[in-house]
């Protein structure tokens, strides 16, 4: 008796318990991965180490003058040159506007000029989102060490460039 019981409950438990599949909860979870940017904190401590690895020094604090006449304060100057690198975090977008433009539609680099000789990548928060969901990741999207390593290449490409130049 107590067997045909547990096959009865097995049963009745069977026909409750919706089937194998995606639950609809892990379908909202998906929907509902949160994105994030790279900290200003974390992206110029990537960015330090980055020149560190290649051997360039970081140059004093640096002011250049954009062509529209507003300032801008550079958070790290390549060793002594006319070459820089802006992290444009929301705060800094919103106070420069359109004065900085705004990423490339094709993701390419943007490197500012200033009024002089000077040319500083600038490096938009908003390009360097991530998620931190594992499930999200493995489903294609960027994780946050995947998006660190891509900051890196961006600096490595404009080291080149500036190798390329002359500036260092």
């Amino acid at each position: 008796m107590r067997i045909e019981h547990l096959l009865a409950l097995a049963a009745a438990l069977a026909t409750a318990v919706p089937g194998c599949g995606a639950s609809s909860r892990s379908s909202e979870s998906s929907a509902s991965a949160q994105s994030r940017t790279l900290s200003e904190t974390r992206a110029l401590v990537i960015i330090a180490e980055t020149l560190s690895d290649h051997a360039i020094p970081r140059g004093s604090m640096w002011q250049i003058t954009l062509p529209g006449g507003e300032a801008l304060d550079v958070d790290v100057r390549l060793a002594q040159s006319q070459f820089g690198i802006e992290w444009m975090s929301p705060q800094d977008r919103s106070d420069l506007g359109e004065a900085v433009p705004g990423p490339t539609e094709d993701g390419r680099l943007r490197i500012v000029p200033g009024r002089g000789e000077e040319q500083v990548l600038v490096l938009e928060h908003s390009s360097y989102d991530f998620v931190n969901e594992r499930e999200h990741v493995q489903a294609g999207r960027a994780g946050a060490r995947e998006t660190e390593e891509r900051l890196r290449r961006d600096v490595v490409d404009f080291i080149h460039y500036v190798q390329g130049q002359g500036g260092l």
